[in-house]
């Protein structure tokens, strides 16, 4: 592992939600129909990675 790739980890598991998940969240709302769609309720899933770039380039 190289000292870039290092520093994002160690900066993932600072994180304080217990998560077996490196990157994770915490969502607004825990809807049923969401939550069956992931494994693990604080996942992030692509479709939220793409608005979320999509919403930071809107808002740049």
């Amino acid at each position: 592992m190289g000292q870039a790739l290092r520093e994002v980890v160690l900066e993932c598991m600072k994180s304080p939600m217990v998560c077996p998940l490196l990157i994770h969240y915490s969502p607004k709302a825990r809807k049923r129909p969401k939550l069956d769609a992931k494994l693990h309720w604080s996942a992030v899933t692509s479709d939220h990675l793409t608005k979320s770039l999509a919403q930071a380039q809107d808002d740049s």
